[in-house]
């Protein structure tokens, strides 16, 4: 199992890395359009989102617009020696964030604005493939894994993905988090 997911991720990252920067930005721009058309997202109030690093579906405009409606935008911080995230709010995309681990903009700690998992409405998840069923495979750390099952049962887990992303079926073991949605520039999987 660990070699097929290997070898499905080493192909994917690749193809993703392929894709230009005019397909990337029009393609996240019908994502996030898809996205705000779910009743889920718009009643959410607390979301936890990801600040997209290697081609991955583009949040930063995403997260920008959810700041400036008002919404409570949380984002995770990677702790490599725990293996875990922890979820900060951010009000500001300068000010909040700095050049974490795996070079991936991540929020500055701050006991203040430290969010604990329960608290969140929607948890937006990044993904390298996911399928129909609504598995997803990550980038192998199991981060997201781990936080997961941290989430308010009622939270609604969210994978947004470029339509070629998904697949009828993806190797997935018992741990692998699954999500209430994923959504592609060409469909809602609900």
């Amino acid at each position: 199992m660990k070699e097929q997911k290997k070898h499905l991720r080493k192909i994917l990252i690749e193809r993703r890395s392929n894709m230009t920067k005019n397909e990337i930005e029009e393609k996240s721009r019908r994502i996030v359009e898809n996205l705000k058309k779910t009743q889920q997202f718009k009643a959410g109030k607390v979301i936890l989102l990801y600040m997209s690093i290697n081609n991955e579906v583009a949040t930063k405009d995403l997260i920008k617009e959810c700041i400036c409606e008002g919404k409570i935008i949380c984002l995770p911080l990677t702790k490599k020696a725990q293996k875990r995230l922890e979820i900060y709010k951010i009000c500001d995309l300068e000010k909040d964030l700095y050049k974490g681990i795996y070079g991936i903009y991540e929020p500055i700690p701050n006991e203040n604005s430290i969010v604990n998992p329960t608290e969140l409405d929607i948890a937006i998840i990044p993904g390298i493939a996911f399928d129909i069923r609504k598995n997803r495979l990550g980038y192998g750390g199991g981060y997201f894994d781990r936080l997961l099952p941290e989430l308010n049962p009622k939270a609604i887990k969210i994978g947004l993905a470029f339509d070629w992303q998904v697949f009828h079926e993806i190797p997935t073991e018992k741990f692998d988090g699954k999500m209430n949605s994923i959504i592609t520039e060409d469909r809602i999987i609900l």
